[in-house]
């Protein structure tokens, strides 16, 4: 699926990062590293954004993340001492869990 990911504080102050395909929608609190030219971005899931327009079509989905922090290369697999270091990610055990990808969410 093609999400829309937006990097700020708050969607009114968002700006666009780009999109992205994802096999399975990231939840709140849920790490990102993504491929920024010859490195990594890594970022927090702060928000998640649902457009329905039409029941019979897939909606349009957008992510709002913290901003970004910008490092590592991309010859290394993931970025994983800059996923420890990226503050406001939330603990495993505080990720809200759902039945459904597409479950109502607050």
């Amino acid at each position: 699926m093609r999400v829309r990911i937006y990097a700020g504080p708050s969607w009114s102050a968002a700006i666009e990062h780009g999109d992205y395909e994802f096999d399975l929608l990231p939840a709140i609190g849920h790490k990102l590293a993504l491929a920024a030219g010859q490195a990594w971005d890594v970022a927090v899931v702060r928000d998640i954004a649902h457009r329905i327009v039409d029941p019979a079509e897939a909606p349009d989905i957008a992510l709002l993340m913290t901003p970004p922090v910008a490092g590592g290369s991309m010859d290394e697999p993931l970025p994983l001492a800059l996923l420890d270091r990226n503050p406001g990610a939330a603990s495993a055990s505080s990720i809200p869990r759902t039945a459904s990808l597409w479950a109502s969410g607050s």
